[in-house]
């Protein structure tokens, strides 16, 4: 029988942590709305019959890196084994052996997982936190060293989550008509 949750493999919930339960059901529960283009799945297996996948994201976000956390089991695509930023609570598992960001980022796409690259840290964080995250220290050579030495491609695919700031109605209202 496949397991369900294979997703949740290499992240901290992943390795019997006591909130992998109700983890599973706020993840569910918040992210099961989200409305994906209809072609999504297909394109991002056709990207990832050429190579593993880097999910480009341009500013740190919690909700943004969960929400894709839950599209790539929803859609049964390699889990997210890299994430750059990110508190370690929710971090993927960094790979064993591998010291150094670039290193868990070499590794987790060798092994065909994807990765999630934050570019930016959010403008709303204090100014001395905002600006440009440690790609500049290492990760975007990383990609190109890796890339030089790989027979397939890597993907880099841009990803905007698009968040409306209230729920939409469902039931009918006078201020409707």
């Amino acid at each position: 029988m496949r397991n369900p949750w294979r997703w949740l493999e290499g992240t901290l919930l992943g390795r019997g942590a006591l909130l992998e339960a109700p983890f599973r059901k706020v993840s569910d529960r918040l992210f099961r709305h989200i409305e994906v283009d209809e072609g999504f799945a297909a394109r991002m297996r056709e990207l990832l019959d050429r190579g593993p996948v880097v999910y480009v994201l341009r500013s740190v976000s919690k909700l943004d890196y969960l929400a894709l956390d839950h599209l790539t089991h929803r859609f049964e695509l390699p889990p997210i084994g890299f994430a750059n930023e990110l508190p370690a609570t929710i971090l993927p598992r960094p790979a064993a052996g591998a010291a150094t960001r670039p290193e868990q980022l070499r590794v987790a796409l060798e092994s065909r997982r994807s990765a999630a690259l934050f570019l930016r840290r959010s403008p709303l964080l204090d100014d001395r936190t905002a600006g440009a995250t440690e790609t500049e220290q290492g990760l975007v050579e990383a990609l190109i060293e890796l890339q030089a030495r790989r027979a397939d491609e890597l993907m880099l695919v841009p990803l905007v989550f698009v968040w409306t700031q209230r729920p939409e109605r469902l039931d009918f209202s006078l201020v409707d008509t």
